[in-house]
């Protein structure tokens, strides 16, 4: 699944300029939540896994609006496509089913770029 994102490029107060971190909420259904594997891939195509295959859970609860969230684009530009994958971990579960009702990509950003100068000096 994929979402397209202009960065908030028509209003200056709330651009995103550069990347400090995002979430993907989710809602998802699934026969075994432990085997679900759920992957971002940012617009410049870092991919970060957001969840990875849970031997030990069993519950078939899924995921119901849960905020997933990657720091691993820090610094980059949000402008473009956000894909998101879930996949299938499962090995020996074969009747595994999921389904992804909901995808949302919230962006939090950096207006500006600071570079700290630091004072100290060891003496």
């Amino acid at each position: 699944m994929s979402l397209d994102s202009d960065g908030c490029r028509s209003s200056p107060y709330s651009r995103v300029v550069y990347l400090e971190h995002v979430q993907a909420v989710v809602t998802l259904a699934a026969s075994r939540r432990g085997e679900v594997e759920v992957f971002l891939t940012s617009p410049q195509g870092t991919r970060s896994t957001l969840l990875a295959r849970r031997i030990r859970d069993a519950s078939t609860e899924g995921f119901n609006a849960w905020a997933f969230m990657t720091t691993h684009c820090w610094g980059e530009i949000a402008t473009g496509t956000w894909r998101l994958e879930v996949r299938n971990g499962a090995s020996a579960c074969k009747n595994f089913v999921y389904i992804l009702s909901s995808f949302i990509v919230i962006i939090i950003s950096i207006i500006r770029r600071f570079v700290i100068k630091s004072d100290f000096q060891n003496k």
